[in-house]
């Protein structure tokens, strides 16, 4: 993520955010108890709580983007996604294996072109 985010000040408006987008996702079982370590796992590794009310995945993103654009380092910035993003990890594999594969896809897709778009706005609103 710091990495991503290090791109912020060298290309800080994305190109081709309303270009379809298309995740090649390959359809894996994970029996009962495969899903039920890993999500043990990922929930020891969240050690900040996050309210319910906080926004979704991939809006802290777009918020980890503006603090880097107002001076934080990338790396900063990511620590601060990080239990966002262990919280959509687990959200993704405890959903992900009762929705179809194409649903999947099309979820990714709206998110990464959403994200482009905000990020995009953001940048005209602040030139």
């Amino acid at each position: 993520m710091p990495v991503l985010l290090a791109l912020t000040v060298s290309h800080p408006e994305p190109t081709g955010v309303t270009a379809v987008v298309s995740y090649d996702l390959t359809d894996r079982s994970l029996d009962e108890q495969q899903l039920n370590a890993m999500l043990s796992r990922l929930d020891n590794l969240i050690t900040t709580g996050i309210p319910a009310s906080a926004k979704p995945w991939p809006l802290p993103l777009l918020d980890a983007w503006r603090q880097v654009r107002l001076g934080a380092s990338p790396a900063q910035a990511a620590t601060t996604l990080w239990p966002f993003y262990l919280r959509r990890v687990r959200s993704w594999l405890s959903t992900g294996i009762t929705v179809p594969l194409a649903a999947r896809r099309a979820h990714l897709a709206k998110a990464h072109v959403c994200l482009g778009r905000w990020i995009a706005d953001d940048n005209r609103r602040r030139s």
